[in-house]
């Protein structure tokens, strides 16, 4: 068989390659990547003048690797995004198994002979357990190789499902259990529920969990779905829609009082893998714990279906890690393919570059705690200094 590639310009000829794209995505337990979460990301959060520069590779008939890329018209440098690089906390391109040398290969010759040609690559936020920048940096066409950095790098915390729920709790501390069955009793005997969100219910679900992510982030101005305003109702009912035969990617738990929601959770889902992607609570009820109730939820139900791990991103790690037994770090890199371009690329990318080894200079010289509490207090002040008076 023969790898081929196409590279797809019409956001109508990705609507056609939907079924095998969706199909790829839980091959590779991908559901960052998932034509449902992409798609939607497009039609509802694209940046103005972004164009598709999706690539599609194949081997024979069947699709073995998708690099779902964007790029902005007029953008100097030319610069090729992933798509909802903006938006999620990590994303993801797609290779069937053992096959991301032969995907980067055919994706950088396709991206090498398009317009405009790119002059950065910004693989970002990736997960680091799959090497795109090296396999992308190995397999680009000529005989120079791009040049690669690192922009960043963020802990993210990980969970594997492995054995029972109940074996899971076993292995939490005494206190962390003593804690969960207290409140959980409390929930209980106060006519609490949770509850899965179902297409019945989806819209007044929907504008539940904005109301309570907005409760959450009251006063602070860095939630990126609260920024998307009316937009957002439209982009979560269009992520939860599918046609017919696809499975549903998003997967929407609302914690209940009475009938009045006090707290939900979203996340992705395929092939086994959750996505986390936010939450939100209502204060009122915070004796309840309602984000740690939803998680164990989740938790819970992840087990008795059987999935094989839940990614809890790389935000509020302190929380997470109670939850956690993993990492799997997400990494921002950047490519720079040879070119007339270079010297434009490399003046905009160089300061970028500068300021992350130095941040990774002073990890390696700090402590893991004291760095994390470091950069938790930075995060706290720029918090305050934007509140109002």
């Amino acid at each position: 068989m023969s790898v081929t590639t196409e590279l797809i310009e019409d956001p109508a000829a990705l609507e056609a390659l939907r079924g095998e794209w969706d199909a790829l995505c839980v091959a590779c337990a991908e559901p960052i990547c998932s034509p449902a979460w992409m798609l939607a990301w497009w039609r509802h959060v694209a940046p103005a003048g972004a164009s598709p520069r999706v690539v599609a590779v194949r081997d024979g008939s069947a699709l073995i690797g998708l690099a779902p890329f964007y790029v902005i018209a007029g953008q100097r440098p030319a610069t090729y995004r992933l798509m909802a690089d903006d938006f999620s906390s990590n994303v993801a391109l797609l290779a069937a198994a053992d096959r991301i040398w032969d995907v980067a290969a055919a994706t950088g010759a396709a991206l090498a002979a398009a317009h405009p040609r790119p002059e950065v690559v910004a693989l970002a936020p990736l997960s680091a357990s799959k090497p795109w920048a090296e396999a992308f940096a190995d397999g680009w066409p000529g005989r120079m190789r791009p040049l690669t950095g690192r922009l960043r790098y963020e802990e993210t915390a990980t969970l594997v499902l492995s054995g029972t729920y109940d074996e899971w709790l076993a292995g939490r501390s005494a206190g962390f259990r003593k804690s969960v069955r207290r409140r959980a009793r409390a929930f209980a005997s106060a006519g609490g529920v949770i509850r899965l969100s179902t297409p019945e219910s989806r819209a007044e679900d929907v504008a539940a969990f904005i109301s309570l992510h907005a409760a959450r982030w009251r006063g602070r101005d860095d939630s990126r779905l609260l920024a998307l305003g009316e937009r957002l109702p439209r982009l979560l009912l269009d992520i939860a829609g599918r046609p017919t035969g696809e499975e549903e990617r998003m997967r929407l738990f609302i914690v209940e009082l009475d009938g009045r929601p006090i707290g939900a959770d979203l996340s992705l889902v395929a092939g086994g893998e959750i996505v986390d992607i936010n939450t939100g609570w209502d204060e009122e009820y915070r004796r309840f714990a309602p984000v740690q109730l939803v998680t164990l939820h989740m938790i819970e139900d992840a087990f008795a279906r059987g999935e094989r791990r839940l990614h809890l991103g790389w935000g509020a790690l302190g929380y997470k890690r109670v939850f956690a037994d993993g990492n799997d770090p997400a990494i921002w890199d950047v490519l720079v393919p040879p070119g007339g371009g270079m010297p434009r690329a490399l003046a905009a990318t160089a300061p970028a570059l500068l300021r992350s080894r130095v941040r990774d200079g002073a990890l390696r010289a700090l402590p893991e705690q004291r760095f994390t509490q470091l950069r938790e207090a930075k995060q706290r002040l720029s918090r305050q200094a934007r509140r109002p008076e």
